[in-house]
């Protein structure tokens, strides 16, 4: 049957352009976390680089990955940036491990700018419902909401967390 689903050498090309933009924005996302001051390390378990240590402009909530990168905001109970490998308890940080490097496959299927968008589009439209932040976005959801430490999303398919959300605000 055409068109039902991309061919494989469809694929191919995608990933082609996309795999290289993916790694190329991790690589700027990592030198923009060091010029702001941020440390950075490898994370061998999901191939990742991890940025940490410092508040880095561009990257929200708790972290943010870019490509291959994933930029911390993770703080202690005195306000102070840390590393979330050596912050959280270990099974806590392999579950936020497991989250961002969801979102390098995501990158590598998309590719940055298709993903860009989509992710922005879902914040605004969630939003403009008044659901709260990361919870109804499909990306964070096929992620993983609990591993991401989404725990305040609460129960529900993303239709019902929205009707909840408008039928609040009227």
């Amino acid at each position: 049957m055409y068109g039902s689903r991309p061919s494989e050498s469809g694929k191919a090309v995608l990933q082609m352009f996309s795999l290289p933009a993916t790694y190329l924005l991790g690589i700027v996302a990592a030198g923009w976390a060091k010029a702001w001051g941020a440390k950075v390390r490898f994370e061998r378990s999901v191939g990742m680089v991890v940025c940490y240590g410092a508040f880095v402009p561009g990257a929200a909530r708790g972290g943010t990955t870019f490509g291959r990168t994933f930029i911390s905001h993770q703080k202690d109970q005195n306000g102070n940036y840390v590393d979330p490998g050596e912050y959280l308890e270990p099974a806590r940080y392999q579950d936020l491990m497991e989250h961002e490097f969801a979102h390098t496959r995501q990158y590598d299927l998309l590719g940055p700018v298709v993903l860009g968008i989509g992710y922005g589009v879902n914040e605004l439209i969630a939003n403009a419902f008044g659901a709260p932040p990361g919870c109804a976005n499909v990306f964070e959801r096929a992620a993983g909401l609990e591993k991401g430490g989404y725990t305040y999303c609460g129960e529900g398919n993303l239709r019902s967390l929205l009707r909840r959300k408008s039928a609040d605000v009227n």
